[in-house]
């Protein structure tokens, strides 16, 4: 949200976690953003204790034309990899339930939870 490319792009009232209420699902609110988490799992075990968890989330975008899309694909994959995140799926589509375009990213991480050095040594 602190982006300021990102920012030019779009009205950062517009940036939502896990839903959009419906009052703001209005093609004049273009473009949106919605953020939703899809797993957050543990992984990586040693002595049955979890060093790391596995995150993934999507991020859906809503605009009226591909173009803003085009860009907003683009600024997305590059922030998300300064962080340390990677794409692995995407689509685009038209919304049946609001007259914009739909593109939607998902993106992944591991965290690390515990230093394994640490765990060998319990």
């Amino acid at each position: 949200m602190n982006d300021q490319e990102l920012g030019n792009l779009m009205n950062k009232d517009m940036i939502f976690s896990i839903n959009v209420p419906e009052d703001f699902q209005k093609v004049e609110n273009a473009p949106i953003i919605c953020i939703t988490q899809i797993s957050d799992f543990q992984s990586r075990f040693v002595s049955n204790k979890a060093f790391s968890s596995e995150i993934s989330v999507q991020i859906t975008v809503w605009a009226a034309d591909l173009a803003k899309i085009d860009q907003f694909k683009t600024r997305l994959d590059t922030l998300m990899g300064e962080n340390n995140w990677s794409q692995y799926t995407g689509m685009l589509d038209r919304d049946p339930t609001i007259d914009l375009f739909m593109l939607a990213r998902r993106y992944r991480t591991t965290e690390i939870l515990n230093d394994l050095s640490l765990l060998k040594h319990e």
